[in-house]
């Protein structure tokens, strides 16, 4: 049996914005680190934002001391504690919605690579809201005496560059072979191939048969110029590389639980510290009681009065002993 986490991105709440992990290991990790099993690639993630604990006893979740917090039900977990998560808790990082499922059946577990696919799939949600933006990956080129060219790289796995008109990239250069190289799109990487041209690819001056092309990299055809452009890629880099004192401590809104199902574990204290939780949770400070009023001045005025009667008492009676004598 393993766990099953189903992840809505915050770009896209419809169903093309979920992405599914699944794992038979009894610890996930997940931040916006290309190393976490779940990689979440938003500025507000941390890099090891929080971890998922699988054993008899069922499933925690534990914050690994998080810059803007693991939200359960609109209640910020403890940092360093585990919580329990149940299927129907909601569970919020930095944007991201996550549901987990343990104990469920599962194929192969969700490997790196995948997480990688899926972290650029959130990307290219966000960067097609931002229409000043491309999400699909171009080739910029540069022919001699003609006007600057660019041709996205879209869904399809094989792109064939040359001089053919039945190429799918059609270049007016006569030092390009009719088919001159092909950009072959394996998982979510981009490699650049050699299909026995005359004059070759030269990158960096020297002429390869095969190249995985990075953002930014270049290459030559013939007497034309190339430049590959991976908006996602650089969108990727950009965020692992944003230090964590710069990331905007915001929270995401505490939104009730869709089934209202409770959350987590009740803090250590019972429900007078989860009142202290949930106005920290707020954002408010925690409420004071007030200090208890001193006693009533009645029962003072009563020992008063007994004390000044005792005291007369103890004076009459010395008056009495000193006349008698």
């Amino acid at each position: 049996m393993g766990i099953r986490l189903v992840v809505r991105s915050p770009w896209n709440q419809g169903r093309t914005g979920e992405a599914t992990f699944q794992f038979d290991q009894t610890r996930i990790h997940i931040g916006r680190s290309a190393s976490m099993d779940v990689r979440l690639p938003l500025s507000t993630v941390s890099e090891h934002h929080a971890s998922l604990h699988i054993s008899d006893r069922g499933c925690h979740l534990v914050d690994e001391n998080s810059t803007n917090g693991t939200w359960i039900n609109g209640v910020r977990a403890t940092p360093e504690r585990p919580s329990t998560v149940r299927p129907s808790d909601r569970v919020e990082i930095g944007g991201f919605v996550l549901r987990v499922e343990s104990g469920v059946a599962v194929g192969a577990s969700t490997s790196l690579e995948e997480t990688g696919a899926f972290a650029r799939h959130f990307l290219a949600e966000s960067l097609r809201q931002d229409q000043a933006q491309d999400a699909q990956p171009m080739l910029r080129v540069e022919v001699e005496g003609k006007e600057p060219q660019s041709f996205a790289l879209d869904e399809q796995d094989r792109h064939v560059i040359g001089r053919s008109a039945q190429c799918d990239i059609t270049i007016a250069d006569p030092d390009i072979s009719r088919e001159h190289c092909e950009v072959l799109k394996e998982g979510e990487s981009f490699l650049l191939r050699d299909l026995g041209s005359k004059n070759g690819v030269l990158i960096a001056g020297r002429k390869k048969t095969s190249h995985l092309l990075s953002d930014g990299d270049e290459f030559i055809l013939g007497t034309s110029r190339f430049r590959f452009e991976d908006p996602i890629a650089r969108k990727m880099q950009e965020v692992e590389m944003t230090p964590e004192d710069s990331i905007e401590a915001r929270a995401p809104d505490p939104l009730a639980a869709e089934s209202g199902a409770p959350s987590s574990e009740e803090p250590r204290g019972g429900s007078e510290a989860l009142g202290r939780q949930n106005a920290r949770a707020e954002g408010g400070s925690e409420e004071r009681r007030p200090a208890p009023l001193p006693s009533s001045m009645g029962a003072e005025w009563a020992v008063y009065i007994f004390a000044i009667t005792v005291l007369l008492i103890s004076v009459a009676g010395l008056l009495l002993i000193l006349r008698a004598q």
